[in-house]
């Protein structure tokens, strides 16, 4: 797998649950010529793991010689632990393990086909930062202009981990449905507005850039839910303006981002100790808002 001339050790554990909360696991070792040395380096621990079975694919999928370990799945869903409840939403993970020279890291993330609307944002989040501008601005727009994607509040996320338990409840108590958030809809088509006219400025597409600068100041007005957008995207079109510099002005963003934080994360993913969009959702920060350094 890394072009050393010896075999790697490849070892798949499907019922792990204990370390790290990861109820399946997969190690890499490889021979040093006296022992086997565990390979991955994945935060601070060797282990590549998921919250539910997965499957393994060893290819080499950028073709330079070395071969990718490829996880698929990792849907808690599909076993019966209600310690996983409280993870919900979940989709399908896809995580690739590439050689560095050193040691097997994660290079990238991806998800199955959205189901709700915060989790086309964040695929497209995702998309950007491996720049895949094309991918992001189709989940952009989906995030916008799809009827078919579901809402989520943090009562759904109560109502949905009540009801994954309900298996090891013999008389289940009938669930309150929650209802939606007006709110949340606006708020998410006026964030992913925001990241379009990010891609256009980063692709050099000034006219729409411009268009989608004007969209938001036009349809997201002061009282209107998601005007939070609306002046992070003035924030960054104003110093850009004056410097055409992309990682100057997400540094005026991100100041932006800092002194607003509780009403620029809520609706688009998880932030410091909340966690209602699920284990499987993006933990923001200031600077993912605006993630464009200076050429």
């Amino acid at each position: 797998m890394n072009l050393d001339d010896t075999p790697e050790l490849v070892i798949y554990n499907p019922e792990a649950c204990g370390f790290m909360w990861y109820c399946s696991e997969a190690y890499i070792y490889a021979w040093d010529g006296q022992q086997f040395q565990d390979v991955v380096k994945n935060d601070s621990y060797g282990v590549i793991g998921m919250y539910g079975p997965f499957d393994i694919e060893i290819k080499d999928i950028d073709g330079n010689g070395t071969q990718e370990l490829i996880t698929s799945g990792g849907n808690p869903h599909s076993t019966f632990n209600a310690s996983y409840a409280d993870g919900v939403p979940w989709r399908d993970q896809f995580d690739t393990y590439m050689w560095n020279g050193k040691a097997f890291v994660l290079d990238h993330i991806k998800f199955a086909s959205p189901q709700y609307r915060f989790q086309a944002v964040q695929d497209g989040d995702r998309a950007t930062q491996r720049g895949e501008y094309e991918k992001a601005l189709a989940y952009y727009e989906q995030a916008i202009f799809d009827n078919k994607l579901e809402w989520w509040t943090p009562e759904r996320r109560d109502y949905e981990e009540a009801a994954n338990l309900f298996f090891a409840d013999p008389t289940p108590t009938p669930l309150p449905v929650p209802l939606p958030d007006p709110a949340e809809r606006p708020h998410l088509a006026a964030y992913a507005r925001y990241r379009i006219m990010l891609l256009y400025i980063r692709q050099g597409i000034m006219t729409e850039a411009q268009a989608a600068h004007d969209t938001l100041q036009k349809d997201f007005p002061e009282g209107k839910a998601g005007h939070i957008y609306a002046e992070l995207a003035k924030a960054f079109w104003q110093e850009y303006q004056s410097t055409s510099d992309m990682g100057k002005s997400c540094v005026q963003t991100i100041k932006f981002v800092t002194a607003n934080q509780t009403e620029v994360f809520f609706y688009i993913g998880n932030s410091g100790e909340d966690y209602y969009h699920g284990w499987q959702s993006i933990d923001y920060k200031p600077k993912d808002i605006c993630p464009f350094k200076t050429d």
